[in-house]
């Protein structure tokens, strides 16, 4: 495998990162005040995923 990984492992990390950066991109949109809804929604998803990542399922219940 890459670094060790699985071709699974692998194509989710790069889905992650891949994520992320666009989680990034919101973010710096917003703080420039040009954030559209759909770009706020994108900035919650890295948070969403690392959720699912984590184990504990979607942020459904608080």
């Amino acid at each position: 495998g890459v670094m060790g990984l699985s071709p699974e492992e692998a194509i989710w990390y790069l889905f992650y990162i891949f994520v992320a950066l666009l989680g990034v991109r919101a973010h710096r949109m917003h703080q420039a005040g040009r954030a559209t809804p759909a770009a706020r929604a994108t900035g919650r998803v890295p948070i969403w995923i690392s959720e699912v990542v984590g184990g504990r399922g979607p942020a459904t219940s608080s």
